[in-house]
């Protein structure tokens, strides 16, 4: 920017400077903040400043944030901190008092108001600021690229196979988890959390470091804790820095707290590392759910329901198949299961016991209580249910006293006996509606693994292949239980749960195997069957061995690499990675944060952020069904301004922020763009991510063009190699162009943006610099499906071209920054290699950069239609055609800038800076010479005037429509208009469309 000459450094410097400073004023009482989300740039100031209603209150403000260098940080440790003012001394009641921090400390941080009301009640509010990492990339313009561990090979192999993303100008690499993996060999699937993965670095090559294969960790949690990590993460740390340091990369991997593998050696010294039915009993009806349904499965799968209900171990017709499988889920679950004797209460003998509590009691001793009496059973054993004795007296006595009639103590017990029968009653009814719910879930798993053509197709049930997933697995060859067996309690710490994903509406705030939660048992869980969930309860303390094994494993990754990836992020306790975050902190301060966090709710999102200290939320691309649904996205992730906003004064009051995102084209556990869309799809949805504000994600294959998913269980394949003069395949040159746009849009200050349709399909993104008055804007032809064979490109055949309508860009078009599209070559067909993983070569890309408009083969630009318009024709724009335009603004718009910027600047400035300042020099003085020359007369007309002023002059006040008439027909009416559209950004006001539409507002100023 500077090497333009649009702007001196000075003002420049400024301008950058005033968005480094974000204002909370804290409100009132009636006003909630904890669930405000307040995103703060590192090094940047925060000021805190109290609401008008608590300027008279004494306001005592403390916070985590550690306020000094020596000062570490601690969830539970607040600092007072004192008020100050703009003026020489702060008085307790100064309106202009606040209190500043300068930001240099990354995390989430939580800050505490608390005042005292005039009636002497105490009022205290909480709420959070989160502070960015300092990385060594602006995290706005990162351009990640997923990596899957195993098809990278061994170490000496990484680097040719990862070279293709410092090609492709990616900024930053994800690896999918490093560790050694279990049995099902998925990259998620964890053995040892503190163990590479053997096949990533061989013995000889530890035995080169050193004679020792281990290293000693120290423990401080747990004193029986002891274990020694491999000493490859010395050589994977080392290669790792190499390579990042050579290329300029971030390092990102992936944490999973969530769960560890089934087979994992260390779950049969610790089984209550997970969820067991001895630490969990309340998951012994589920269990017993899952027993009958698997066995139900095996008699189906032997032939014994064939007779009954026409079932046969293969499934054939599939609609016939699954209503006879309904009918006999509907006869036989419930009638096994018997889920209703852990609920129903003996009522006689509930009855007697309570009686006989009563008849010992003092009536006015047993207090009353609106709570509702429930059945219960902790111990969850079949027929053993009972209620709370106590809550009962306070319920159905509490209002006898000791001069009550027999009667009516006999009138509350027939009231008591009645409740009773009512409760077992509930309970019947309650175990049907489960048994349905369980039912059709169910059937949906049965029809996705049986019939859906996007399941996996499973053709005969039976023990190896049940109807539905199985939610529990055994230990040490321990099989189903019967209800007996569960009693015993080394059978049941034998016993433990599946994890998985939970689908449908949930709460993501409550543990998903927990007492409070009923998924498990109402089957509304996509179980992972390799996996197994881990139980850290509510505190170290609960489960200190696997608090500690986990804090280290944290350790070693935040010593390895500058961000994490929270696997499963919505289904781990959010205390549990508080502390793991804090942990990794100390280590890394500047750890980068990215959560796969899906909770279908914002306000859930922000705790989960709030908590944790989130930095960056995943969201895809893919699951977009139609491109105007990507203009939202694209507005919302990256927390862009729309072109023309307001600029603001240096500090910002906000209002709370939205959860920045980083948005994939394509994340690598997803199904691949080429086949949920289209392969002509490819390179628009890649541009239309370059273009947002948000950061940006890839898989490695996407830009291979590989037309199936990467499978993060089922590949073995390795990834493909290639040399410099290889690129020319897929999609590599082009989105090394694209990414490296990505990134200079952000690093050159290109903030706001505007996104259009001109056709259906056909998308229009402008990014604007406000301070240059530059825009890059991008046409993109997308193609969510494959396009007509008259408008496809083909190398064979020339097609037919489709119809996009005239282009009017403001300013003058400097240069084609790109063009692109693909060819499809139908003489080429795609056969898979056995070996290594090979993308598709019958679509040759087309790529120019960097040209003159005049050499475009997709657009005729025409100069001469005004000076201040450029028309755009579109001769050939097939689907999947992008292009981005470099538009600059005519020489007289960068002169009326320069002075108008200029002065406003040098207004910000001090005395001395002031006469360092030529260009705002001239500026003012240019004003001053005018202004001088006008009467107090005239000041009264250019600012104020009313509108019997205006009259008597044969004028009046402006009328905007859709808003009104302004206060005064002088400056001021409209300034204080864009006063509150400024506060607000809010353009679509009335007073913004009358702007856009036209220049009677000017005209009426200069009249």
């Amino acid at each position: 920017i500077l090497q333009k000459k649009t702007y001196s450094r000075t003002t420049l410097c400024l301008m950058a400077q005033l968005r480094r400073q974000k204002e909370i004023r804290l409100p009132p009482a009636s006003v909630s903040i904890e669930s405000e989300l307040y995103n703060c740039r590192h090094g940047s100031e925060l000021i805190f400043k109290l609401h008008p209603l608590l300027i008279a209150r004494h306001v005592l403000f403390s916070t985590t944030y550690p306020v000094q260098d020596s000062t570490t940080f601690s969830r539970d440790k607040f600092h007072d901190l004192p008020w100050t003012s703009t003026q020489t001394t702060c008085k307790e009641f100064d309106p202009n008092r606040c209190i500043s921090l300068i930001l240099d400390t990354a995390g989430t941080f939580n800050f505490i108001y608390k005042w005292t009301t005039a009636e002497g009640e105490t009022i205290e509010k909480k709420g959070y600021f989160l502070v960015e990492p300092k990385t060594s990339i602006p995290i706005n313009s990162l351009t990640l690229q997923t990596y899957i561990v195993r098809c990278l090979g061994p170490l000496e192999e990484w680097k040719p196979r990862l070279s293709l993303s410092k090609f492709c100008n990616y900024n930053a690499i994800h690896l999918t988890p490093v560790q050694e993996r279990g049995l099902s060999d998925s990259a998620y699937s964890i053995k040892d959390h503190l163990k590479l993965h053997p096949n990533i670095i061989s013995a000889d090559a530890k035995a080169k470091l050193s004679s020792s294969p281990h290293i000693k960790i120290q423990n401080t949690i747990c004193a029986d804790f002891s274990y020694e990590v491999d000493i490859g993460h010395l050589l994977l740390e080392e290669a790792l820095r190499n390579m990042s340091s050579e290329w300029g990369l971030l390092r990102v991997t992936d944490l999973v707290w969530n769960h560890c593998s089934f087979d994992t050696t260390w779950l049969r010294d610790h089984p209550d590392a997970g969820y067991n039915l001895e630490n969990s009993p309340h998951l012994i009806l589920a269990y017993v759910m899952d027993r009958e349904l698997f066995l139900l499965s095996k008699e189906i799968g032997e032939g014994k329901c064939q007779e009954s209900y026409g079932l046969l171990p293969k499934v054939q017709d599939h609609n016939d198949y699954k209503h006879r499988l309904r009918n006999l889920l509907s006869d036989c679950l419930q009638k096994r299961t018997r889920l209703e004797e852990y609920y129903l209460l003996d009522v006689d003998t509930v009855y007697e016991s309570v009686h006989t509590k009563l008849q010992a009691a003092q009536y006015s001793k047993l207090g009353v209580s609106d709570k509702k009496l429930e059945p219960i059973n902790k111990m969850f054993v079949r027929h053993s249910a009972c209620v709370d004795e106590d809550l009962a007296l306070q319920v159905f006595f509490g209002e006898l006293n000791d001069a009550s009639s027999a009667g009516k103590v006999e009138s509350c017990l027939s009231r008591f006996k009645e409740s009773l029968i009512e409760m077992n009653r509930e309970s019947l009814n309650s175990m049907t509606q489960l048994h349905t719910a369980v039912i059709n879930s169910t059937m949906d798993r049965f029809n996705y693994r049986f019939c859906d053509e996007s399941g996996p197709q499973l053709q005969t049930v039976s023990s190896t292949t049940p109807i539905c997933p199985v939610y529990f697995f055994h230990l040490d060859g321990v099989t189903w239980l019967t209800d007996e067996q569960i009693q015993t309690p080394d059978n049941a710490r034998r016993v433990l749960a599946h994890n998985g994903y939970v689908y449908g509406e949930w709460n993501p705030l409550l543990q998903t195997a927990g007492p409070e939660s009923s998924m498990y048992l109402r089957r509304g869980i996509e179980v992972w069957g390799d996996s197994c969930k881990l139980n850290y309860g509510d505190k170290p303390e609960d489960n200190p061995w696997l608090w500690e094994y986990m804090r280290h494993y944290t350790i070693l990754m935040a010593r390895m690499f500058d961000g994490f990836r929270i696997d499963n992020c919505h289904n781990t306790p959010i205390h549990v990675a508080e502390y793991f975050l804090d942990e990794a902190r100390r280590i890394n301060p500047n750890i980068l944060v990215i959560a796969e966090l899906f909770t279908n709710s914002l306000e859930t999102d922000k705790q989960f952020i709030n908590r944790m200290g989130l930095n960056l939320l995943i969201r895809e691309a893919i699951h977009i069904k139609e491109p105007k649904s990507l203009t939202s996205y694209i507005y919302q992730l990256g927390g862009s301004s729309l072109v023309g906003s307001m600029f603001h004064q240096k500090t910002l009051p906000s209002n709370g922020d939205t959860p920045l995102a980083i948005f994939y084209d394509t994340t690598h556990d997803n199904q691949c763009l080429i086949v949920a869309h289209s392969v002509f799809d490819v390179v628009p949805t890649t541009a239309v991510l370059s273009m947002s504000t948000s950061p940006v994600g890839s898989c490695r294959g996407y830009d291979e063009l590989i037309p199936h998913m990467i499978d993060v269980v089922k590949e073995k394949r390795l990834y493909s190699s290639y040399k410099e003069d290889e690129m020319s395949s897929g999609i590599f040159k082009i989105k090394r162009e694209l990414n490296k746009l990505h990134s200079n849009l952000v690093t050159e200050g290109y903030t706001e943006m505007y996104v259009d349709f001109l056709t259906d399909t056909v998308l229009s993104i402008t990014r604007h610099n406000p301070n240059t008055l530059e825009s890059h804007v991008l046409i993109t032809h997308t193609c969510f499906s494959y396009p007509d064979a008259q408008y496809k490109p083909t190398k064979q055949a020339k097609h037919k071209p489709f119809p996009i309508p005239t282009l009017f860009l403001d300013g003058q078009v400097s240069e084609i920054v790109l063009e692109a599209f693909i060819k499809e070559d139908t003489s080429v067909s795609y056969v898979e290699a056995e070996d290594v993983i090979n993308g598709l070569v019958g679509y040759v890309p087309f790529i120019q950069m960097n040209i003159n408009p005049n050499r475009s083969k997709l657009v005729k630009v025409n100069y001469s239609f005004t000076n201040f318009k450029v028309k755009v024709d579109f001769m050939d724009f097939p689907p999947g055609a992008v292009i981005v335009f470099l538009v600059r603004p005519t020489q007289e718009s960068v002169n009326a800038a320069n002075s108008l910027r200029g002065l406003a600047a040098f207004q910000q400035l001090n005395r001395v800076a002031r006469t360092q300042y030529v260009e705002g020099m001239n500026a003012r003085n240019t004003f001053d010479s005018e202004v001088s020359k006008l009467s107090l007369l005239d000041f009264n007309m250019l600012l104020y005037h009313s509108e019997g002023e205006e009259m008597e002059l044969g004028g009046g006040l402006y009328d905007i429509p859709g808003y009104g008439k302004t206060v005064y027909a002088g400056l001021q009416g409209f300034v204080s208009i864009l006063e509150n559209i400024r506060r607000n950004n809010d353009l679509g006001h009335a007073l913004c469309n009358n702007i856009r539409e036209g220049n009677w507002m000017l005209e009426f100023i200069a009249k």
